[in-house]
């Protein structure tokens, strides 16, 4: 591949002035960075503008050198046009990158051969970055024996919730806010949304498994969670850190029955398909017994509805996804007994952008 524009990490001056968009920066001296921002997308390019746009205006810590790198995974929509125009004004390096196999597995593991930083982050092309997260982050790199970050994430709502809705939706959406306190994780309570990790956890426990995450309709998820467990496992530290903040935009129909059970029934799937070991039992309530409960559910859940208590029949309808995400998840383990190993990443040690 020729060489991506943008491709060098500039040192940025510290200043909390919004950057205007339309004014070409000056170009710096190539130095390392120290913090690889890697953003996986699929055809999303309206969603990523406006991530980068709220990117771009973060406060920077004096001295502190990052570079972004979009990995457009299987993208048709001119999301490398939108990068490269907006690569010459943008206050850090930014560069994109492809990668052809469908998935944001291999669009992380991408971006981890690609990242050339001590620290990695990763964000979603849909969030809004807060003018503070760098902060968050500079101050937690600094902190001795950490190795992993969970930053927080809150929900906008880019339309009116529902009259039915409830908070125990929320996780099905992405969120990741336990409070407003700095706090020590032993549990993978993060989102793949905004988090970040040493780069010597993957020379230890390795890279993302492919066979999980999203894939473009595919309902299917977890490969930050399995890749953070793994980390966890092998001594690694971890915290969340509510400085380190995005805001997760929320279309409205990400609002409603259908969005929900199929991203339940994905979670469930992808539980079992990476859990270590399932046992004879688990399996025989996976593929037997609770699938009894399907017809069950679907007749309580219809009588909710009929009687418009739509938060009971959506409770019922998720609850319905998750068996069967469990069950097909089971089945999934026939087809491959023992979950794939996650790949080892050879990481770019140059200045260069990979090929």
């Amino acid at each position: 591949m020729a060489s991506e524009p943008g491709a060098g990490a500039q040192p940025v001056r510290q200043t909390s002035a919004r950057p205007d968009p339309d004014v070409d920066v000056p170009r710096q001296p190539h130095v390392p960075p120290r913090l690889s921002v890697l953003i996986p997308t699929h055809d999303r390019r309206e969603d990523l503008a406006t991530t980068l746009r709220t990117l771009a205006a973060v406060d920077v810590p004096a001295g502190l050198c990052i570079e972004v790198i979009v990995i457009a995974n299987c993208c048709s929509d001119g999301t490398r046009a939108l990068v490269d125009d907006l690569a010459h004004r943008f206050p850090f390096s930014l560069r994109c990158v492809s990668e052809a196999r469908l998935g944001v597995g291999a669009a992380r593991n991408r971006g981890l051969r690609e990242g050339r930083a001590e620290w990695i982050v990763f964000l979603d092309d849909d969030v809004c970055v807060g003018p503070g997260w760098l902060r968050g982050v500079a101050q937690e790199i600094e902190r001795p024996g950490l190795d992993l970050i969970a930053g927080r994430v809150i929900l906008k709502w880019e339309a009116a919730r529902p009259t039915w809705w409830s908070a125990e939706f929320e996780p099905l959406l992405s969120i990741c806010d336990h409070g407003e306190q700095r706090v020590e994780l032993s549990r993978a309570q993060a989102v793949g949304a905004n988090f970040a990790f040493r780069g010597a956890v993957i020379g230890s426990v390795g890279g993302f498994l492919e066979g999980l995450g999203r894939r473009g309709k595919r309902a299917l998820s977890g490969e930050e969670t399995e890749f953070l467990e793994r980390a966890l496992a092998a001594g690694f530290r971890m915290a969340y850190v509510p400085a380190m903040m995005v805001e997760h935009r929320i279309r409205a129909d990400r609002a409603r029955a259908r969005y929900l059970s199929w991203v339940a029934y994905g979670n469930a799937r992808s539980r079992v398909r990476y859990r270590p070991f399932l046992g004879s039992a688990r399996i025989m309530r996976a593929l037997f017994l609770k699938p009894l409960r399907i017809p069950v559910y679907s007749m309580i859940g219809a009588v909710h509805a009929l009687r418009g208590r739509t938060l009971l029949a959506v409770r019922y309808r998720i609850a319905r996804a998750q068996i069967r995400g469990r069950m097909h998840g089971t089945l999934d383990r026939f087809v491959q007994v023992v979950p794939p190993s996650a790949p080892s990443i050879r990481r770019s040690s140059t200045l260069e952008p990979g090929r």
